[in-house]
């Protein structure tokens, strides 16, 4: 192998640097770097409200949003109100269609009437007596339901969020404005 590599050395007529007739090669110098281009200013981040607020432009310098909670509302139900209405008005209604055409009197009298109507029937035997009964007796509960739902309604009160609106709200060194959608 150190033959093969002395044959190569001779044959392959390798210059040395030392030389006198090979010229020195010219060592290449690196290009000086170029400045970076400038980049530009990143875009301000955009704050993406959640769905429940309204997006609001960029407050001007020197003031600031306040953004608080709307309060909840505590109206009255109004719909259990109405809702008792319908079930008593419809409950006396049947009763009194089925009192008025065969001169049962105490059919006539709301809530407790069909109970005094149920006792004044008795047990004779007959089995459609019960039926009777149950038909009496529901009556009676659905006009009794419908009552507490006519009581009930004004009487509570529920909790809604407040209907949508905008303020004007007063900052340390100006105003805001404010909305609840």
């Amino acid at each position: 192998m150190h033959a093969l590599f002395c044959l190569l050395l001779v044959a392959g007529g390798v210059e040395q640097a030392d030389d006198a007739e090979v010229p020195p090669a010219p060592v290449a110098q690196p290009a000086p770097p170029q400045p970076a281009p400038p980049q530009p200013a990143p875009p301000p981040p955009v704050i993406v409200p959640p769905p429940s607020q309204t997006a609001l432009p960029p407050a001007p310098p020197g003031w600031r949003y306040q953004l608080t909670a709307a309060p909840l509302e505590h109206p009255r139900r109004w719909d259990l109100f109405t809702a008792g209405i319908v079930t008593f008005s419809g409950a006396w209604t049947a009763t009194l269609m089925a009192g008025i055409p065969t001169f049962e009197v105490y059919l006539d009298i709301p809530l407790v009437g069909p109970l005094l109507e149920a006792a004044r029937f008795g047990s004779a035997g007959d089995p459609l007596v019960g039926l009777f009964d149950w038909l009496l007796v529901s009556d009676a509960l659905a006009q009794l339901g419908g009552v507490a739902m006519l009581i009930a309604g004004p009487a509570t009160r529920k909790n809604k969020p407040a209907a949508p609106r905008l303020e004007l709200v007063p900052l340390g060194a100006g105003v805001a404005l404010r909305g609840a959608f």
